[in-house]
């Protein structure tokens, strides 16, 4: 009898679904969202219900209205999101959904107390950290992005991409910020500044981080009250842009080099085996 009414709520759920796959290809969502309700209130465990009935209210849902409507639709995606991360949590592609419509209706606040619970369970999952970081920035709240940046650093501090993360978003903090205090600005461009530099010292020909980190020394030059400092930090600014142009100009040359190579390559005939 058990094995009897598992075969039937498969065959039930599965029926659900592919009405409700019909009424999504036809452009019914409407009657595809009440399809895809009926397959997860016969089978609460099938995941990809959960994955469809999101991907059918984010069809629905109309950014930036208020409407209580688009409201509703734009809560149905999120919990069905959650939903199936809870069931697949390794599916990247269903965090980008519930990221997406978090930020598209003005939820991203939600978003990040779902991942919260993740990083709680697991520090030390730089995949986790980093993505916190990003959903901050998101959110425009670049404080606590660099916080999570400097998280990210702290768990690979040889990676200069980490270290290089962390002094673009503490330059983007100086320079969107007109009211900081003075003492406070600088001390942020003081780690902005350290940060690059470990980035270059990691790797020394590393010419977007050697580019941001002469803005760090123009955010410096800019409000030193120092007219020496500043000069000193605008003469740094442009010797080290004019640095970072060289390793440019020198790595993109070495690219069209190979790239040329590469295509010569390719373009010679081929060779019997008896030549």
């Amino acid at each position: 009898m058990a094995v009897s009414i598992g075969g039937c709520t498969k065959i039930s759920t599965r029926l659900a679904m592919n009405e409700g796959i019909n009424h999504y290809k036809s452009k019914e969502f409407e009657k595809a969202a009440t399809s895809f309700k009926r397959a997860i209130t016969i089978d609460p465990q099938y995941a990809d219900g959960y994955l469809d009935l999101g991907l059918t209210y984010m069809e629905l849902y109309e950014p930036g209205s208020e409407h209580p409507k688009d409201i509703e639709y734009a809560e149905g995606a999120m919990q069905a999101f959650r939903k199936y991360i809870e069931l697949n949590p390794a599916n990247e592609k269903a965090q980008e959904y519930l990221i997406n419509i978090g930020n598209l209706s003005h939820r991203l606040p939600e978003v990040i107390d779902f991942f919260m619970a993740d990083y709680n369970k697991n520090p030390q999952d730089l995949t986790i950290v980093k993505k916190m970081a990003a959903l901050y920035r998101m959110a425009g709240d670049t404080e606590k992005a660099i916080e999570w940046y400097e998280k990210a650093a702290q768990l690979e501090p040889n990676n200069p991409e980490a270290w290089y993360s962390v002094g673009v978003a503490i330059w983007g903090r100086s320079y969107y910020s007109m009211n900081l205090d003075y003492d406070q600005r600088m001390q942020l461009l003081d780690k902005g500044q350290a940060a690059l530099e470990k980035a270059v010292a990691s790797k020394p020909e590393y010419y977007d981080a050697m580019s941001w980190l002469s803005l760090i020394y123009r955010e410096k030059a800019k409000y030193d009250i120092s007219p020496a400092s500043a000069a000193m930090w605008t003469d740094k600014a442009n010797q080290l842009l004019t640095k970072a142009m060289e390793y440019r100009n020198k790595a993109m040359a070495a690219q069209a080099a190979a790239a040329a190579q590469g295509g010569a390559r390719a373009a010679e005939p081929a060779r019997s085996g008896g030549e």
